[in-house]
């Protein structure tokens, strides 16, 4: 997976965790995995293996694909504006 592919995941996995008002613990909490790993996950050092990202998407109700794909700051803006 390319760089910028990761950080894009980062990136929805922060607008997402924000809007859904919650902290990085108590997401990491709800798909359990530890918070400092969860972190690494926002902060683009590390990638989420499938099953957290299936578990990520089921969370949120969203399809796997947009989680990786799209650009979830613009998608949520476009929704709530």
């Amino acid at each position: 997976m390319t760089i910028e592919t990761q950080m894009r995941v980062a990136n929805n996995l922060t607008a997402l965790r924000k809007t859904a008002n919650l902290s990085q613990a108590a997401l990491a909490e709800k798909i359990i995995v530890c918070r400092s790993t969860y972190a690494q996950y926002e902060q683009g050092d590390r990638l989420p293996d499938l099953d957290t990202l299936h578990s990520l998407s089921e969370f949120y109700h969203v399809k796997l694909d947009t989680l990786i794909n799209c650009d979830m700051q613009a998608v949520l803006e476009d929704y709530f504006l």
